[in-house]
């Protein structure tokens, strides 16, 4: 089951496993008014990417005007290459590899300004006997999110703008983060080790 959903594709919903996002894919264009210019993009449209991972920490309420976070390290090593890749060599400049992490975090604020929100992170569900679309599935509350649960983090890859070298933000130089759109839970942790694949650095 797992497999399955480490391998999935979607491409009418441009909906990918994160390595298998297709190479096409790029930034959206810059200053044309269609304001894709920090997604990743396939077709003209952002990618929606899928990771399974395990979680290392969960962020899932917060303070006022601050972000949720979900930090997991991705079950494969495909996947972790591919999560790495983005958040490292999609840069502008490159990122530092020292830098680099086992673990991924996605993030976002829970709500946008001027939006009424309690802090807590909602797009959370229990894929636990199942996953189906989200329209079908059960919305679970963010304490059920704990370490060591294995789960499917949906995000955006966006770019934001950096410091130049002369200390402007434009577009001529960013960083890479995934923005966190929903995640389902499959198994309570710690997960049964048959899920893990063979190529994993993730001990359960």
């Amino acid at each position: 089951r797992v497999v399955k959903i480490m391998n999935f594709t979607e491409p009418n919903a441009n909906r990918y496993n994160i390595g298998l996002i297709p190479l096409t894919s790029a930034w959206g264009p810059i200053g044309d008014g269609s304001g894709l210019e920090s997604f990743l993009c396939v077709n003209g449209r952002p990618v929606t990417a899928w990771i399974v991972g395990i979680v290392t920490s969960p962020w899932l309420k917060a303070l006022q005007d601050s972000r949720v976070s979900l930090g997991f390290r991705a079950l494969c090593q495909h996947d972790l290459d591919a999560a790495k890749y983005f958040q490292l060599k999609a840069c502008n400049p490159e990122a530092d590899p020292s830098h680099a992490h086992l673990s991924t975090t996605a993030k976002r604020f829970p709500a946008r300004r001027g939006e009424a929100c309690d802090g807590a992170f909602e797009d959370i569900f229990d894929a636990t006997d199942r996953l189906g679309p989200w329209s079908t599935m059960r919305k679970i509350d963010y304490t059920n999110v704990r370490k060591s649960d294995v789960v499917l983090v949906e995000s955006h890859i966006r770019r934001f703008k950096i410091k130049d070298a002369s200390g402007q933000y434009n577009w001529g130089s960013w960083a890479v983060n995934f923005e966190l759109l929903r995640i389902a839970v499959l198994f309570s942790g710690p997960g049964p080790a048959n899920v893990v694949p063979e190529d994993s650095q993730v001990n359960l």
